[in-house]
């Protein structure tokens, strides 16, 4: 049963996202297909893991694909954090670094307990 739910809610954004190139291709503009995938794969994962509709296919600016960009994002930062958790947590904790920006996780908390709540 999951798995004819996964199946259909990414074969629904398939249909949405094969729409959307149909729509765009006779415009004759260059096509940036990273951010098409990306966009799909977003609407695959919220639709899946949250129920919800992203949009992200039809709206490029949708708040999901905002925050999907800001996590994935490379910063020296980060990397320093990440090296820093994973061999010296200590050092970690003293300077408080983190991975993650104070929004995106404000964000995912939301959209996790809303998805409980309504669950």
């Amino acid at each position: 049963m999951a798995l004819l739910c996964l199946l259909t809610a990414s074969s629904l954004c398939g249909i949405w996202s094969e729409y959307e190139l149909r729509l765009f291709l006779p415009t004759g503009l260059p096509l940036n297909l990273k951010d098409e995938m990306a966009r799909y794969t977003t609407d695959v994962i919220t639709s899946v893991a949250f129920g919800i509709e992203s949009n992200s296919i039809k709206n490029p600016d949708a708040e999901f694909n905002k925050y999907t960009r800001k996590f994935v994002e490379y910063t020296t930062l980060k990397s320093f954090a990440t090296l820093a958790i994973s061999f010296a947590p200590t050092l970690q904790s003293v300077l408080r670094l983190k991975i993650l920006d104070d929004d995106i996780l404000t964000f995912l908390r939301k959209s996790v307990w809303s998805t409980v709540q309504y669950r």
